[in-house]
């Protein structure tokens, strides 16, 4: 699943810089950095993102692609 989920991040960085949708681009960033464990802020204290659950992953990346549907 995480790897799936990041490819779909890595697809939708793309889309949005090619598109020149800045905002969706660095959401994207954002979220990839937190897959791969850099940081995830939630209910104001740092979460390691490996903690989140299928659940979670997929709420963060129907997220951005909303965001990316909207801003075109």
């Amino acid at each position: 699943m995480k790897e799936e989920f990041m490819q779909n991040l890595k697809t939708i960085y793309k889309k949005a810089i090619k598109e020149n949708l800045l905002s969706v681009a660095l959401k994207a960033q954002e979220m990839m950095a937190k897959c791969n464990g850099y940081f995830c802020i939630k209910n104001k204290s740092i979460q390691n993102i490996t903690e989140l659950e299928t659940d979670d992953l997929q709420n963060m990346l129907n997220d951005i692609k909303n965001k990316l549907e909207n801003s075109t």
